[in-house]
């Protein structure tokens, strides 16, 4: 888990996870519409 879904703000899935999303990309936990991905670093 190293991004974060806006506008919904799950983290659920890895960067090369959500590029193997389908398009449209959708948040695979709520189905939302994936407007931007954000990285997450975690320390």
């Amino acid at each position: 888990r190293s991004c974060v879904f806006l506008d919904c703000g799950h983290i659920c899935s890895c960067y090369p996870c959500y590029q193997a999303l389908p398009s449209p990309k959708k948040c695979p936990m709520c189905r939302n519409d994936i407007a931007r991905v954000v990285p997450l670093y975690n320390s």
